[in-house]
């Protein structure tokens, strides 16, 4: 599977979000990771990194309640919860040193309702995962100038440091 989000491929993504990752399962399985992306715990887990893998758990089922609940929202939110959530459980995974960041609320919902709506929905990372092709047509048609725009946005929110 090589899903997008709107203007970034899984890889891309995944790099950005995380240290280890696979957009696939076979490979995910390789990497020692989960498919999601979540590093899978050594047979024996010391107690604080145990502790930690819990925590970052916690974190990732709050995110999926959170994207859940937003199923309903306009194209544009439901993006933004959809991220929000996906940043978080990066963050919260022991030894993860993407550390990314989640775009500026107001920012991304105002260039995010500046796209076509086709282009919203893609932005829906849900969405874009399971309709490839309709996202790839939709950034095609996408203005160079927004196109642009989005890709700054989300290219400084991924960027890995603080």
């Amino acid at each position: 599977m090589k899903p997008p989000f709107g203007l970034l491929t899984c890889a891309a993504l995944c790099a950005a979000l995380f240290t280890v990752c696979a957009c696939d399962s076979d490979s995910a399985d390789k990497a020692g990771v989960t498919a999601s992306g979540a590093a899978k715990p050594a047979p024996s887990t010391p107690k604080g990194v145990a502790k930690a893998i819990d925590s970052a758990k916690a974190v990732a089922s709050a995110a999926g309640s959170a994207i859940a609940a937003a199923k309903d929202l306009p194209h544009c939110e439901r993006a933004y919860v959809e991220l929000e959530g996906l940043v978080k459980t990066a963050r919260a995974i022991p030894g993860n040193q993407a550390n990314p960041k989640v775009p500026d609320k107001a920012l991304f919902l105002a260039t995010c309702k500046e796209a076509p709506a086709e282009m919203q929905k893609c932005l829906v990372m849900s969405y874009a995962m399971q309709h490839h092709a309709d996202c790839k047509k939709a950034n095609a048609k996408l203005a160079p100038a927004l196109k642009a725009k989005l890709k700054a946005m989300m290219e400084k929110a991924m960027a890995k440091g603080k």
